[in-house]
């Protein structure tokens, strides 16, 4: 599939000169717009008259019958494509009423991811073109993986990469071929938290990559984001979720071709499968089981700080009597202080 753009910056959406941006980006392979408009000086948003051309840099906008059209070196019709902004709650709260006017004139609609009714539309890729913009926050990571991992011919966009200014500016590429994401800053956050146990380098991870058969381990840009996957579901749920554990293990190979759909998760074959924390993945029919109970642990261990690793630990199931053996970065003796703690924690609250 040939994409429809080349090249896009992303930007916030929290505000109107970010909005327009965004919605140029869509329809050329260049960002050049001013954030004023040059006739009037006003914010193109706060024009009263949409139908009325507005000089927005380089590109006109306009609409016609036929539906939104940008005017510039080449003349684009969004009026049989639905764009999809996908944002979180606190974008979402962010943009305002002309900003979401000003979307939905361009044929384009708002997805609250925080909101139920994003998986109606994030889950029926295969029917509508998606284009992904978003905010830079943390959580955003996350989202950002788990659509990388969909086949190419469920994208339009070829790369994406953060505009120059942007403090994330150094770190996301992403293409529509089934690859494995840019050097990401939480790496460099890893290193940084980790540097008292000698820091994980691509060497170490490229020593340790075939333990028990797992795969990608030598990649140091997996450690970053499973690190990150893991951090942000214990911040924000205080729980590690089934959704981190998958994405991790469809990154690596583990399920090759997991397909996320919003009534199941399917296996390639469309068998539906069930989940529990840390990977412990059974078809619903029991007639095969996918091994893999805390296997990627061994993606964690090695040079992360204690005090994470206990975490980790915390939420393990109590169920299991090898599970202290997944955890080879911890001494016995921490192990049991934190056993002794915990429990005095539930017993005298």
């Amino acid at each position: 599939m040939v994409p429809l753009f080349s090249r896009v910056v992303m930007e916030d959406i929290f505000d109107q000169n970010n909005t327009i941006r965004i919605m140029n980006a869509l329809m050329r392979e260049e960002i050049i717009v001013s954030n004023k408009c040059q006739k009037c000086n006003l914010h193109p948003l706060s024009h009263k008259d949409f139908s009325t051309p507005q000089d927005v840099g380089v590109t006109t906008i306009m609409n016609s019958p036929s539906g939104t059209v940008l005017l510039s070196k080449n003349i684009r019709t969004v009026s049989n494509m639905t764009f999809i902004i996908l944002t979180d709650d606190k974008s979402y709260r962010g943009i305002d009423r002309i900003s979401k006017k000003y979307v939905e004139r361009c044929g384009a609609m708002i997805v609250n991811t925080g909101k139920r009714r994003f998986k109606e539309f994030f889950f029926e890729r295969y029917k509508t073109k998606i284009i992904l913009f978003h905010s830079f926050t943390q959580r955003f990571y996350a989202l950002i993986n788990r659509m990388a991992y969909f086949d190419s011919q469920d994208f339009l966009f070829q790369d994406i990469v953060f505009s120059e200014d942007h403090e994330y500016s150094q770190g996301l590429t992403l293409f529509p071929e089934r690859q494995k994401l840019g050097a990401l800053p939480e790496y460099d956050e890893v290193v940084m938290k980790t540097k008292d146990s000698g820091g994980i380098t691509p060497e170490l991870l490229a020593e340790k990559g075939n333990i028990n058969g797992c795969c990608g381990a030598g990649d140091p840009h997996i450690i970053a984001t499973v690190f990150d996957l893991v951090l942000n579901d214990m911040n924000h749920y205080g729980r590690i979720t089934d959704q981190s554990m998958l994405t991790y293990y469809a990154y690596n190979g583990h399920i090759p071709s997991l397909n996320l759909h919003p009534d199941a998760l399917l296996m390639a074959d469309q068998t539906p499968i069930n989940t529990s924390v840390f990977g412990h993945f059974r078809e619903i029919n029991k007639t095969k089981s996918i091994k893999g109970q805390f296997k990627w642990l061994h993606h964690l261990i090695y040079g992360l700080p204690e005090e994470f690793l206990l975490r980790l630990y915390e939420h393990c199931p109590r169920d299991s009597n090898k599970v202290v053996n997944y955890f080879p970065g911890l001494s016995d003796q921490a192990i049991e202080q934190h056993d002794r703690y915990q429990k005095m924690k539930k017993k005298y609250g």
